[in-house]
């Protein structure tokens, strides 16, 4: 990480505006760093699930279906009555809801299913559908979308319904547009006030971007320099004055502007407390978004399979895995042979459904 600046103002005491930019100016970096440094351990941890837990989780699931298929076998036989059919009944509709969280059944274990749960599967499937459409519907009323058009209504899927909601999200996009434009004709004078300072905030951003790059490319340019250690430093600076360029980073651009400016002219008059009031500006916006960033960061989508093993996506940081894998592994053994004595000798695999019975019961008492 590059090195901040700190005006020190070596003939004058350094204004407000000046002490306000060297702190941004860490916080930036300091904000970086540690984005930088979530994304290396969060990229860690995905490789390690990906190489060591991954595998361990699909057989988990196998063994899982296995262990279904010869409870259900146990539960259509004359064995088990009362209570314990009621445990069997109880048990494959739990491992079936959790293996339908991964996939879709397949169609012996949609037979399981309508077997146990006296209903078919499509139906189901289709029931759950319906009644999420009308939870979509009643977020979407209390948010004023119209859910009444014959596209939505008529949704067989999710992906119908998906499609129809991003066309009623463009459909009200476009009407508080228009409603914006009306509203801005009665608009009052400090109102308008306010939004041009917002718009030149935001030109700013992008002008001085550009401008800075411009006057500093100049400076820096090795090729205009006759000093051999001069022309390296400033080689070096140009890499820098480059990268932050490419990408829009203009508190990197102001720090290697100012750091010129003290560096080589010794000038302070050519930053005004004006000048740095509206950086600030500028930069403060720049630490919002970092730490929007640095919050939202365990939240990625490549990042779901973590969000499993912990209560809060943020907490995926903190996570060790090593503890995980070595549950997963107990696991797996586990109900391998669970399967192997399921599928061994009559008393082999009544004792091992009374011992799932107990380890349900245990589980939910």
């Amino acid at each position: 990480m590059q090195k901040s600046l700190i005006i020190k103002g070596n003939q004058t005491k350094i204004g407000k505006a000046q002490q306000a930019f060297n702190g941004l100016i860490r916080k930036i970096e300091k904000l970086r760093l540690a984005i930088q440094q979530n994304t290396l351990l969060l990229d860690d941890k995905m490789r390690f699930y990906n190489s060591e837990m991954s595998k361990l989780e699909r057989e988990l699931l196998e063994a899982k279906k296995e262990i279904v298929k010869e409870l259900y076998k146990a539960f259509k036989s004359k064995a088990y009555k009362g209570r314990e059919r009621s445990l069997l009944r109880s048990i494959i509709s739990d491992h079936l809801e959790d293996i339908m969280e991964d996939e879709e059944l397949d169609e012996e274990l949609q037979r399981i299913f309508s077997g146990v749960e006296k209903m078919d599967y499509q139906e189901m499937k289709s029931r759950e559908f319906e009644t999420e459409k009308e939870k979509l519907e009643q977020v979407f009323n209390m948010y004023g979308f119209d859910v009444n058009s014959d596209a939505f209504k008529s949704a067989k899927s999710k992906d119908d319904l998906l499609k129809e909601t991003f066309k009623m999200m463009a459909d009200l996009e476009k009407k508080g547009e228009e409603n914006k434009e009306r509203r801005s004709r009665k608009k009052s004078k400090k109102q308008l006030e306010k939004e041009l300072i917002e718009q030149q905030k935001e030109e700013l951003h992008g002008k001085n971007i550009g401008r800075v790059y411009k006057q500093l490319a100049k400076m820096f340019h090795p090729d205009l320099e006759s000093d051999p250690e001069k022309k390296i430093e400033k080689e070096e600076l140009m890499k820098q004055l480059t990268a932050a360029y490419d990408s829009k980073d203009l508190h990197t651009l102001l720090r290697l502007e100012l750091e010129y400016i003290y560096k080589e002219e010794n000038n302070t008059a050519n930053l005004s407390e004006e000048k740095l009031k509206i950086y600030n500006e500028v930069l403060k916006e720049q630490v919002a978004e970092l730490e929007s960033e640095l919050h939202m960061l365990p939240m990625h989508p490549q990042y779901r399979a973590l969000h499993a093993f912990v209560k809060r996506p943020q907490d995926i940081t903190e996570l060790n895995l090593n503890d995980k894998k070595l549950r997963l592994d107990s696991m797996l053994r586990n109900m391998k042979k669970a399967v192997e004595n399921l599928r061994g000798s009559d008393t082999d695999a009544a004792l091992q459904i009374q011992k799932i019975f107990k380890q349900f019961e245990g589980v939910t008492e």
